[in-house]
């Protein structure tokens, strides 16, 4: 009943960005008197990311549901997880709009530098989603660090996914640096080369926490 309720929240926020994203993109212009052009295209843009998003967390509450070894906890934190993914793409959205009503008003304004900015800060609030919800997950199919050793083994699942969650902390906290010191799309290389990098230390690890268990298990 709770998780119903939760998933009905979650559609009327949606609904709501979505209709205020309309007011923002064909409204407020014509109020303000200004042009910003291509305001279809933008709010197709913005309406369908937020409503992609909907559809694939509803899939995966099916899958969760469908999963045996997923708990009550585990719907609650991918509910967390689809929140701050929502809130994500509505705090780019609105300030990208921000951002053009802003560059139309006065010209010396950099909006491509501060959307960056503010872009590397919401992915850092998302990576520390992702730690906290990493460090609590317990063993599925759906979130959390999942290979074919996580999957195999309880133990190994969490040893790697603790360790996933410190290392997607670490990146939110270099994300917050670069957004003051590097708000550049180097920025973003280098994002991805910390993604990667975690990613391969994480396989890396659980290959050796796996084969350590088997080997004691013996």
């Amino acid at each position: 009943m709770k998780n119903k309720k939760l998933k009905r929240i979650r559609l009327i926020l949606v609904l709501l960005i979505v209709i205020a994203n309309a007011f923002v993109t064909f409204a407020l212009p014509k109020i303000l008197g200004i042009s910003l052009g291509d305001d279809l295209i933008r709010f197709i843009g913005a309406s369908a990311g937020l409503l992609i998003a909907l559809v694939i967390f509803e899939l995966a509450d099916y899958i969760i549901k469908s999963d045996p070894k997923s708990k009550e906890k585990d719907l609650v934190l991918m509910t967390g997880i689809t929140f701050l993914i929502i809130a994500y793409a509505t705090i780019l959205g609105a300030y990208y709009e921000y951002g053009l009503i802003r560059l139309k008003r006065d010209a010396s304004y950099s909006a491509d530098l501060n959307l960056i900015s503010i872009s590397l800060i919401v992915d850092a609030i998302l990576f520390i989603g992702i730690s906290i919800a990493c460090a609590r997950l317990k063993q599925n199919t759906v979130w959390g660090y999942r290979n074919t050793y996580t999957l195999k083994s309880k133990d190994t699942w969490n040893k790697v996914n603790k360790l996933a969650s410190v290392l997607s902390f670490i990146v939110a906290v270099a994300l917050i640096v670069m957004s003051i010191v590097m708000a550049n799309l180097y920025a973003y290389l280098v994002f991805l080369a910390m993604i990667l990098i975690e990613i391969l230390v994480c396989n890396a690890y659980s290959a050796r926490v796996y084969k350590d268990e088997i080997q004691k298990n013996a």
